[in-house]
């Protein structure tokens, strides 16, 4: 089961996202109807999502990928913190920073799939950060997002 809420955007809104920079694109879409656009060039632009999660447990990641222009793709900030019950970190998932040279462009029907295993979730953890940031960058393309997912892969160690 997905934990993360409205993760194709198929809503047509932000519902169970916090954006900054960030647009409801109804153009090109990996699947569905919709998909988000984090903004091009020299802004920040970012969506994150707090979800629910299971303690001492590992999960697996899932996002995919494309620029929605033929300018250069720019540098791409994915992480996953894992939080308490009073939403303060207690441990990273998982960190991904790339530049994404080899993004496709979204008019070609192609996207980037990404899948990330996480740590182990502390005993402590109840729930994940999920930040998906588009770095500043002169010239640079917006970049889509769709298909987002985050799965249980079962109890860790202790």
């Amino acid at each position: 089961m997905n934990l993360i809420g409205n993760p194709g955007f198929e809503t047509g809104t932000f519902a169970s996202w916090m954006t900054y920079n960030a647009a409801i694109n109804r153009s090109y879409v990996q699947t569905g109807f919709f998909s988000a656009e984090l903004a091009g060039g020299m802004t920040n632009a970012y969506i994150q999502q707090v979800v629910p999660i299971a303690p001492n447990a590992s999960y697996q990641f899932v996002i995919s990928l494309a620029k929605s222009s033929s300018l250069r793709a720019p540098m791409m900030s994915i992480f996953l913190l894992f939080l308490d019950a009073s939403q303060k970190t207690v441990a990273l998932g998982f960190a991904l920073s790339m530049r994404t040279l080899n993004q496709p462009e979204s008019q070609t029907g192609a996207w980037k799939t990404i899948v990330e295993s996480t740590t182990i979730a502390p005993a402590s953890a109840a729930y994940a950060l999920v930040f998906i940031h588009k770095v500043p960058q002169d010239q640079s393309s917006p970049v889509l997002v769709d298909d987002i997912g985050l799965y249980s892969l079962g109890r860790g160690g202790k």
